[in-house]
């Protein structure tokens, strides 16, 4: 009777520890990566629980020559701060102009009054961005998990909502308005909406960067997301730290394809399904594959 009330113990043991795991993987397979440049990958998959889900996901080695980060600058012509900060591109539009392999959108962001989100014109950042080490939107309290590259080449998130730290130390930020994954765990959420999402992480040992894209707002394809099952997703996608940039119509991942031509990886949701004119975007230069060292 003794053993086998243990081996019910160990059983119910178990299927606790798969029933957590489960939790935290929406997919019950692995990722698979398909290397797309040096030190970079991308990985799709799609769920059904607990709803129609497309998900696209790049995995960046910052460990890898070559790799670099770049965000959009600030406007040339009457720069002026929470007003006129940047000139807003369709995600396309920056990779292309920026000679970068991989790009997605980042911060959250206002426009005039009149204005569309899917003509070009004038934006406000919200919360930091820095671009090549330049400011080009200050904190902002409400706005304030962030993420960093510093002139070292390390990767971070951080909460920065506080005008007055240093930023001489920072070569790219960009910021969403809430941490969603923290060592390891799902940070709970009262907020359940369900949106598209841009997400970006960071591996245990902080030399991955993970961007993840869920589609939604698409009947019949893709639905969208909550706060919590994004983060289930980043840590999927073997995040440990993530955080949610500005989702909805603007979430767009892009990649260069043959011939220098651009890949849109997801379904944009902006009207029409055509890509709106981002504040901010984040992206990546990377060798090719085929470039020997």
């Amino acid at each position: 009777m003794l053993r086998f009330i243990s081996f019910l113990y160990i059983i119910l043991c178990t299927l606790t520890v798969l029933a957590q795991e489960s939790e935290l993987r929406p997919n019950p397979e692995t990722p698979v990566w398909t290397p797309i440049f040096k030190g970079v990958e991308k990985a799709q998959t799609s769920s059904t629980q607990p709803r129609l889900q497309q998900v696209f996901a790049i995995r960046i080695d910052t460990n890898t020559k070559g790799i670099s980060f770049f965000t959009t600058p600030k406007a040339n012509e009457n720069y002026q701060t929470d007003k006129k900060e940047t000139v807003r591109q369709q995600t396309s539009e920056f990779l292309k102009e920026y000679h970068l392999q991989v790009a997605v959108n980042a911060n959250f962001f206002s426009v005039p009054a009149g204005e569309q989100y899917s003509l070009p014109g004038i934006a406000n950042v919200g919360g930091l961005a820095i671009s090549d080490g330049s400011m080009v939107s200050p904190p902002e309290e409400q706005l304030a998990a962030a993420f960093l590259v510093l002139k070292t080449g390390q990767v971070l998130l951080k909460n920065c909502s506080d005008k007055n730290m240093g930023f001489s130390n920072i070569q790219v930020a960009v910021t969403g308005n809430k941490f969603l994954l923290q060592n390891g765990t799902v940070l709970p959420q009262t907020n359940k909406d369900i949106h598209p999402r841009t997400l970006c992480g960071i591996s245990q040992d902080n030399r991955y960067v993970i961007w993840v894209v869920i589609d939604g707002r698409r009947k019949g394809y893709s639905e969208g997301a909550t706060f919590e099952e994004s983060a289930q997703w980043l840590h999927y996608f073997d995040a440990w730290d993530g955080l949610n940039l500005d989702g909805g119509g603007s979430s767009t991942l892009v990649i260069q394809g043959k011939n220098n031509d651009v890949e849109i990886l997801n379904r944009p949701s902006n009207n029409n399904y055509l890509l709106r004119y981002n504040a901010n975007n984040i992206g990546i230069k990377a060798l090719p594959l085929s470039q020997t060292d």
